[in-house]
């Protein structure tokens, strides 16, 4: 059994945990795979909120015209329609980089629905949540590093083709070193232990 303490002096926390995986798809067998043993360093105590405001204010005071050029170097030429889409998009499937980080800088990105799903944790730590349906532990924050203790036999999970506009986010946030590209949430082992200290 592990223990896994919270200390109010300190943002940072160490666990071991196994992540899900993803399935293969039904047609290959769907068998999951990616479920690697993995020590996570993590900052805790993040909201959410002000990291997504703090990277809008750096998309809007970026160089975009630059950042484009950079891409591009990339990525091969883009369209002005897909770089608007990766900005602003507006579609819930294309939903723009800019549009996405002001709604979850205000508390209205519909895409994070999902969090419904989870409670806070009785220990009162921020960070710190509950499955309302399993009672499963999780923490979330932004991850310092993942190291794989032990890899999983079958492999790693299936890699999921991306359209344009999303490998545009991605590289966008790559490359102005967004902090919501960090954001990470795993599940805690249930045998482990919680406790805090200096609160």
């Amino acid at each position: 059994m592990d223990n896994l303490t919270f200390n109010a002096h300190s943002t940072i926390v160490k666990f071991t945990t196994t992540k899900k995986g993803t399935p293969d798809l039904k047609v290959e067998g769907g068998q999951v795979r990616g479920k690697h043993k993995v020590v996570v360093t993590l900052m805790v105590g993040v909201d959410h909120k002000v990291v997504a405001a703090l990277d809008l204010l750096r998309v809007k005071g970026a160089d975009l015209s630059a950042l484009r050029r950079d891409i591009e170097s990339e990525m091969g030429e883009l369209t002005d329609s897909d770089w608007g889409d990766a900005l602003h998009g507006t579609l819930p499937r294309k939903k723009g980089l800019l549009i996405a980080l002001q709604q979850s800088a205000c508390g209205e990105n519909e895409s994070v629905g999902h969090l419904n799903a989870y409670e806070a944790h009785p220990i009162g730590v921020s960070g710190v949540v509950r499955h309302k349906a399993t009672g499963e532990t999780h923490v979330r924050g932004l991850v310092v590093s993942e190291t794989i203790l032990e890899a999983d036999p079958l492999g790693d999970s299936r890699q999921v083709e991306s359209g344009v506009h999303v490998n545009i986010k991605n590289r966008i946030v790559k490359n102005l070193g967004l902090a919501t590209g960090k954001w990470r949430q795993y599940t805690l082992p249930a045998d482990v232990t919680l406790t805090k200290a200096g609160f």
